[in-house]
């Protein structure tokens, strides 16, 4: 994770506090680079990130046996979705917070990456460069 600077630390309290959270009362989701937890946030980690209490939240916990996917061009996942938000013609999950051992991100309702996309048509690359 991300080195936490001096100013970060209330956010970074916040952060752990609300990852236990999420291991004891979110709804577990099935990843293999993390384990993941669904759970709307609380008041205390709301005020951090600026987002409504109550709004759902994905935990992100790096599974230490899985191999990293992010290059190290992009050190931070965060840094990925949000260049990818930029191009994609649909929502793309944003880095909320990342803490001293997980990250907190918006959640967004559809298929991961990961799984086999029978019904949507693969673009030309060529297409999406012409959005830039």
């Amino acid at each position: 994770m991300s080195s936490v600077e001096p100013d970060d630390h209330a956010l970074a309290d916040a952060c752990d506090e609300f990852v236990r959270h999420a291991m004891r009362a979110g709804v577990r989701l099935r990843g293999h680079h993390n384990q993941n937890f669904v759970l709307p946030l609380t008041e205390e980690l709301a005020r951090h990130v600026e987002c409504e209490v109550g709004t759902p939240v994905t935990v992100r916990i790096r599974r230490p046996e899985a191999l990293p996917v992010v290059v190290r061009t992009w050190p931070r996942e965060g840094e990925v979705l949000d260049a990818v938000g930029r191009v994609l013609p649909h929502e793309v999950p944003r880095c909320l917070a990342a803490g001293r051992e997980a990250s907190i991100h918006s959640y967004v309702d559809g298929v991961p990456l990961s799984a086999p996309h029978r019904t949507r048509t693969a673009r030309p690359c060529t297409a999406m460069s012409s959005r830039r």
